[in-house]
């Protein structure tokens, strides 16, 4: 029994709904366009949720470690490459939407400019796309 109708062409199956699949599909991708509350979620949200799973992950498999556990510092690691992926190219998205080049990103490891770069990519609407 089907949960939810499907189109005979359309194989989605009806515990991953395309949105969770879109999200996470996303999550990796430096090409299209994001806005001002897609790039909330994938900067800040995504990041946060991450470090809650990685810290139970932590707890459980090894509740005794110390800090000098290398353990520690392979999942520290982990946790950073992969939300600074994320977060790089949720920028780039949203510089997209605002008409620049995902490069931009970039300044964000220059102090200062990374202050005015956030405060663009949080608050500047995004450009419409030019239709034919």
């Amino acid at each position: 029994m089907d949960l939810l109708p499907q189109d005979p062409g359309h194989s989605e199956h009806p515990a991953c709904p395309s949105g969770y699949r879109r999200f996470f599909l996303k999550l990796f991708d430096f090409s299209g366009r994001a806005g001002r509350l897609e790039f909330l979620l994938y900067s800040q949200l995504v990041p946060i949720g991450l470090l809650t799973v990685m810290t139970v992950l932590a707890l459980v498999i090894a509740p005794n470690s110390t800090a000098d556990d290398p353990v520690s510092d392979i999942g520290a690691f982990l946790w950073f490459v992969i939300s600074l992926t994320i977060v790089a190219a949720a920028g780039s998205r949203r510089l997209h939407d605002l008409g620049r080049s995902g490069w931009f990103m970039l300044l964000a490891v220059v102090p200062l400019v990374n202050l005015y770069l956030l405060s663009v990519l949080f608050f500047s609407p995004g450009k419409r796309p030019v239709s034919d």
